[in-house]
Protein backbone atom coordinates (compact mmCIF):
# COMPACT_ATOMS: atom_id res chain seq x y z
CA UNK A 1 0.00 0.00 0.00
CA UNK A 2 2.56 2.30 0.76
CA UNK A 3 4.42 1.85 -2.25
CA UNK A 4 1.65 2.41 -4.17
CA UNK A 5 1.24 5.38 -2.86
CA UNK A 6 4.79 6.34 -3.96
CA UNK A 7 3.67 5.64 -7.29
CA UNK A 8 0.99 7.84 -7.09
CA UNK A 9 2.60 10.85 -6.51
CA UNK A 10 5.40 10.22 -9.14
CA UNK A 11 2.62 10.07 -11.89
CA UNK A 12 1.27 13.07 -10.83
CA UNK A 13 4.57 15.05 -10.80
CA UNK A 14 5.70 13.65 -14.22
CA UNK A 15 1.67 14.68 -15.15
CA UNK A 16 2.39 18.70 -13.74
CA UNK A 17 6.39 18.70 -14.87
CA UNK A 18 4.36 18.65 -18.56
CA UNK A 19 3.78 22.07 -18.37
CA UNK A 20 7.50 22.81 -17.60
CA UNK A 21 8.43 21.28 -21.07
CA UNK A 22 10.27 24.45 -23.09
CA UNK A 23 9.40 25.51 -26.49
CA UNK A 24 12.86 26.19 -28.64
CA UNK A 25 11.93 30.01 -29.53
CA UNK A 26 13.57 29.41 -32.39
CA UNK A 27 12.32 26.75 -34.03
CA UNK A 28 9.39 25.81 -32.63
CA UNK A 29 10.27 22.40 -31.35
CA UNK A 30 10.46 20.88 -27.92
CA UNK A 31 13.71 22.02 -26.49
CA UNK A 32 13.97 20.15 -23.12
CA UNK A 33 13.21 21.04 -19.32
CA UNK A 34 12.20 24.92 -18.42
CA UNK A 35 14.87 25.48 -21.67
CA UNK A 36 13.46 28.24 -24.07
CA UNK A 37 15.57 27.53 -27.08
CA UNK A 38 18.02 24.60 -28.31
CA UNK A 39 21.83 25.44 -28.01
CA UNK A 40 22.25 24.61 -31.72
CA UNK A 41 19.39 27.37 -32.42
CA UNK A 42 20.99 30.09 -30.53
CA UNK A 43 24.11 29.42 -32.70
CA UNK A 44 22.55 29.47 -35.61
CA UNK A 45 20.68 32.31 -34.99
CA UNK A 46 23.85 34.42 -33.63
CA UNK A 47 25.75 33.32 -36.62
CA UNK A 48 22.25 34.58 -39.22
CA UNK A 49 22.76 37.80 -37.47
CA UNK A 50 26.22 38.73 -37.73
CA UNK A 51 26.18 37.50 -41.11
CA UNK A 52 23.56 40.08 -42.04
CA UNK A 53 25.41 42.96 -39.66
CA UNK A 54 28.26 42.57 -41.57
CA UNK A 55 26.62 42.56 -44.93
CA UNK A 56 25.27 45.62 -43.69
CA UNK A 57 28.05 47.49 -42.47
CA UNK A 58 30.00 46.29 -45.89
CA UNK A 59 27.26 47.88 -47.89
CA UNK A 60 27.92 51.32 -45.92
CA UNK A 61 31.70 51.05 -46.65
CA UNK A 62 31.91 49.39 -50.65
CA UNK A 63 28.59 49.74 -51.97
CA UNK A 64 25.04 48.61 -51.12
CA UNK A 65 24.18 45.35 -52.64
CA UNK A 66 20.53 44.95 -52.54
CA UNK A 67 20.42 41.52 -54.36
CA UNK A 68 22.70 39.66 -51.75
CA UNK A 69 21.12 41.23 -48.74
CA UNK A 70 18.06 40.50 -49.82
CA UNK A 71 18.70 36.92 -50.15
CA UNK A 72 20.33 36.28 -47.12
CA UNK A 73 18.12 37.79 -44.93
CA UNK A 74 14.98 35.82 -46.82
CA UNK A 75 17.34 32.54 -46.10
CA UNK A 76 17.58 33.91 -42.70
CA UNK A 77 14.13 34.43 -42.05
CA UNK A 78 12.56 31.51 -43.55
CA UNK A 79 15.21 29.25 -41.77
CA UNK A 80 13.68 30.79 -38.38
CA UNK A 81 10.53 31.21 -39.49
CA UNK A 82 10.46 35.09 -39.44
CA UNK A 83 7.55 37.29 -39.96
CA UNK A 84 8.01 40.93 -40.57
CA UNK A 85 8.21 42.82 -38.16
CA UNK A 86 11.07 40.04 -36.95
CA UNK A 87 13.14 40.89 -39.98
CA UNK A 88 12.68 44.49 -39.89
CA UNK A 89 14.12 44.49 -36.47
CA UNK A 90 17.27 42.38 -37.09
CA UNK A 91 17.50 44.70 -40.32
CA UNK A 92 17.16 48.26 -37.86
CA UNK A 93 19.74 46.62 -35.08
CA UNK A 94 22.41 45.74 -38.29
CA UNK A 95 21.59 49.25 -39.39
CA UNK A 96 22.07 51.04 -36.42
CA UNK A 97 25.98 49.60 -36.29
CA UNK A 98 26.28 49.99 -40.04
CA UNK A 99 25.48 53.63 -38.97
CA UNK A 100 27.97 53.80 -35.95
CA UNK A 101 30.66 52.20 -37.69
CA UNK A 102 30.47 55.03 -40.20
CA UNK A 103 30.75 57.59 -37.79
CA UNK A 104 33.67 55.71 -35.81
CA UNK A 105 35.40 58.99 -36.58
CA UNK A 106 32.99 61.64 -36.18
CA UNK A 107 32.20 62.24 -40.01
CA UNK A 108 30.38 61.59 -42.31
CA UNK A 109 30.97 61.91 -46.17
CA UNK A 110 28.07 62.22 -48.94
CA UNK A 111 28.80 58.53 -50.19
CA UNK A 112 27.83 57.06 -46.68
CA UNK A 113 25.35 59.47 -45.93
CA UNK A 114 23.56 58.20 -49.09
CA UNK A 115 24.01 54.51 -48.70
CA UNK A 116 22.84 54.86 -45.19
CA UNK A 117 19.79 56.67 -46.37
CA UNK A 118 19.47 53.89 -49.37
CA UNK A 119 19.70 50.85 -46.82
CA UNK A 120 16.53 52.68 -44.95
CA UNK A 121 14.40 52.93 -47.69
CA UNK A 122 15.39 49.46 -48.58
CA UNK A 123 14.72 47.94 -45.38
CA UNK A 124 11.64 50.54 -45.55
CA UNK A 125 12.42 52.10 -42.25
CA UNK A 126 10.99 55.90 -42.51
CA UNK A 127 12.16 59.00 -40.40
CA UNK A 128 9.90 58.37 -37.79
CA UNK A 129 11.08 54.97 -37.31
CA UNK A 130 14.73 56.28 -37.11
CA UNK A 131 14.59 58.77 -35.57
CA UNK A 132 13.75 56.49 -32.28
CA UNK A 133 17.36 55.59 -32.64
CA UNK A 134 20.06 57.75 -30.78
CA UNK A 135 22.19 57.04 -33.56
CA UNK A 136 19.81 59.00 -35.88
CA UNK A 137 20.36 62.33 -34.17
CA UNK A 138 24.26 61.88 -34.79
CA UNK A 139 24.01 61.06 -37.94
CA UNK A 140 21.67 64.38 -38.89
CA UNK A 141 24.64 66.10 -36.53
CA UNK A 142 27.74 64.91 -38.77
CA UNK A 143 25.94 65.95 -41.87
CA UNK A 144 25.33 69.08 -40.24
CA UNK A 145 29.38 69.93 -39.50
CA UNK A 146 29.90 68.67 -42.98
CA UNK A 147 27.56 70.82 -44.41
CA UNK A 148 29.26 74.27 -42.46
CA UNK A 149 32.59 73.14 -43.65
CA UNK A 150 31.90 73.57 -47.35
CA UNK A 151 30.82 76.62 -46.33
CA UNK A 152 26.72 75.66 -46.75
CA UNK A 153 23.91 76.74 -44.38
CA UNK A 154 22.36 73.69 -43.44
CA UNK A 155 19.01 72.82 -44.41
CA UNK A 156 18.25 70.17 -41.83
CA UNK A 157 16.70 71.21 -38.53
CA UNK A 158 12.63 71.29 -39.15
CA UNK A 159 10.79 74.18 -36.32
CA UNK A 160 7.73 72.90 -35.84
CA UNK A 161 6.66 75.39 -32.81
CA UNK A 162 7.22 78.82 -32.92
CA UNK A 163 10.53 80.25 -31.70
CA UNK A 164 11.13 82.60 -29.43
CA UNK A 165 14.16 83.99 -31.18
CA UNK A 166 13.83 87.25 -33.74
CA UNK A 167 15.85 86.95 -36.54
CA UNK A 168 17.71 89.88 -38.25
CA UNK A 169 17.14 90.33 -41.52
CA UNK A 170 19.26 87.26 -43.63
CA UNK A 171 19.59 85.23 -40.40
CA UNK A 172 18.87 81.64 -40.27
CA UNK A 173 18.73 78.91 -37.39
CA UNK A 174 21.22 76.41 -37.88
CA UNK A 175 20.55 74.60 -34.70
CA UNK A 176 18.75 74.69 -31.80
CA UNK A 177 19.52 73.23 -28.73
CA UNK A 178 16.92 72.84 -25.85
CA UNK A 179 17.35 72.55 -22.07
CA UNK A 180 20.78 75.16 -21.91
CA UNK A 181 22.09 76.09 -18.43
CA UNK A 182 23.71 79.12 -18.79
CA UNK A 183 26.25 80.06 -16.51
CA UNK A 184 28.79 82.93 -16.06
CA UNK A 185 31.96 83.10 -13.83
CA UNK A 186 31.75 85.46 -11.42
CA UNK A 187 34.80 86.67 -9.40
CA UNK A 188 34.24 87.70 -5.80
CA UNK A 189 36.91 89.19 -3.57
CA UNK A 190 36.88 88.86 -0.07
CA UNK A 191 39.58 90.63 2.60
CA UNK A 192 41.90 88.53 5.19
CA UNK A 193 43.45 90.57 7.79
CA UNK A 194 42.51 93.89 9.24
CA UNK A 195 41.72 96.21 12.21
CA UNK A 196 39.27 98.23 13.87
CA UNK A 197 38.78 102.09 13.92
CA UNK A 198 41.10 103.63 15.69
CA UNK A 199 41.59 107.40 16.93
CA UNK A 200 44.41 109.39 16.32
CA UNK A 201 44.96 112.54 18.14
CA UNK A 202 45.75 115.50 15.57
CA UNK A 203 45.64 118.74 18.33
CA UNK A 204 44.65 119.29 21.76
CA UNK A 205 40.78 118.01 22.00
CA UNK A 206 40.57 116.99 18.61
CA UNK A 207 40.97 113.50 17.45
CA UNK A 208 40.82 112.07 13.92
CA UNK A 209 38.59 108.75 13.55
CA UNK A 210 40.59 106.37 10.64
CA UNK A 211 38.38 104.30 9.33
CA UNK A 212 38.96 100.21 9.55
CA UNK A 213 41.27 98.59 6.73
CA UNK A 214 40.25 95.17 5.57
CA UNK A 215 43.50 93.60 4.68
CA UNK A 216 45.03 91.77 1.42
CA UNK A 217 42.15 91.16 -0.98
CA UNK A 218 41.55 87.09 -1.66
CA UNK A 219 39.76 86.57 -5.20
CA UNK A 220 37.48 83.72 -5.64
CA UNK A 221 36.02 82.48 -8.83
CA UNK A 222 32.06 80.73 -9.30
CA UNK A 223 29.81 79.49 -11.52
CA UNK A 224 26.45 81.30 -11.05
CA UNK A 225 23.65 79.23 -13.26
CA UNK A 226 21.79 82.61 -14.54
CA UNK A 227 18.90 80.43 -16.76
CA UNK A 228 17.76 77.58 -18.27
CA UNK A 229 16.60 77.80 -21.87
CA UNK A 230 17.27 77.74 -25.94
CA UNK A 231 20.66 77.90 -27.24
CA UNK A 232 20.35 78.55 -31.27
CA UNK A 233 23.31 79.01 -33.15
CA UNK A 234 22.21 81.06 -36.38
CA UNK A 235 24.55 81.91 -39.62
CA UNK A 236 25.64 85.30 -37.44
CA UNK A 237 24.77 85.00 -33.83
CA UNK A 238 25.48 82.68 -30.52
CA UNK A 239 22.20 83.78 -28.90
CA UNK A 240 20.58 81.85 -25.65
CA UNK A 241 16.72 82.84 -24.66
CA UNK A 242 15.46 81.75 -21.07
CA UNK A 243 12.63 82.94 -19.23
CA UNK A 244 15.23 85.28 -16.81
CA UNK A 245 18.38 86.15 -19.38
CA UNK A 246 18.82 86.40 -22.75
CA UNK A 247 21.79 86.89 -24.63
CA UNK A 248 23.14 87.14 -28.06
CA UNK A 249 26.57 87.21 -29.14
CA UNK A 250 27.77 88.10 -32.20
CA UNK A 251 30.90 85.64 -33.78
CA UNK A 252 33.27 88.84 -34.49
CA UNK A 253 32.73 89.64 -30.48
CA UNK A 254 33.79 85.96 -29.55
CA UNK A 255 37.52 85.96 -28.60
CA UNK A 256 37.49 82.51 -27.36
CA UNK A 257 35.77 79.28 -27.45
CA UNK A 258 36.88 76.25 -25.36
CA UNK A 259 35.29 73.18 -25.49
CA UNK A 260 33.94 70.71 -22.86
CA UNK A 261 32.62 66.98 -22.56
CA UNK A 262 29.07 68.73 -21.97
CA UNK A 263 29.59 72.04 -23.12
CA UNK A 264 31.54 75.10 -24.28
CA UNK A 265 32.86 78.30 -22.47
CA UNK A 266 33.07 81.37 -24.76
CA UNK A 267 34.56 84.90 -23.91
CA UNK A 268 33.56 88.22 -25.93
CA UNK A 269 36.09 91.30 -26.82
CA UNK A 270 35.43 93.43 -23.93
CA UNK A 271 37.35 94.23 -21.41
CA UNK A 272 34.73 93.62 -18.81
CA UNK A 273 33.40 90.36 -20.47
CA UNK A 274 32.95 87.18 -17.78
CA UNK A 275 33.49 83.64 -19.22
CA UNK A 276 29.93 82.25 -20.07
CA UNK A 277 29.55 78.48 -20.02
CA UNK A 278 26.77 77.07 -22.07
CA UNK A 279 25.66 73.25 -20.95
CA UNK A 280 24.46 71.13 -23.87
CA UNK A 281 25.43 67.65 -22.99
CA UNK A 282 27.29 67.47 -26.31
CA UNK A 283 30.04 69.38 -26.22
CA UNK A 284 31.74 67.93 -29.24
CA UNK A 285 28.64 69.16 -31.35
CA UNK A 286 28.45 72.08 -29.90
CA UNK A 287 31.67 73.45 -30.11
CA UNK A 288 31.92 72.70 -34.02
CA UNK A 289 28.75 73.62 -34.73
CA UNK A 290 29.48 77.25 -33.29
CA UNK A 291 33.37 77.87 -34.37
CA UNK A 292 32.22 76.43 -38.06
CA UNK A 293 29.11 78.56 -38.29
CA UNK A 294 31.44 82.10 -37.18
CA UNK A 295 33.13 80.82 -40.40
CA UNK A 296 30.47 80.85 -42.95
Amino acid sequence: MGSGLAVRKATTLLEEGEDDMGICKLCGKDAGWLCSAHKECEKRYASGTKLIESLVVGAIRKGVDRQKIEATVSEFANTFDLDLKGVRQILLAAWTKAAEDALSDNLLTKEQESRVTELAEFFGANTQVLSQHPIFMKLVKAAVIRDLCEGKIPARLQITSPISLALQKGEQIIWVFNQVQYYEKKTRTHFVGGSQSVSVRVMKGVYYRVGSFRGEPIQTTEMLHMDTGYLFVTNKHLAFVGPQKSVRLKYDKIISHTPYSDGIVVCRDTLTAKPQVFITDDGWFTYNVIVNAARL
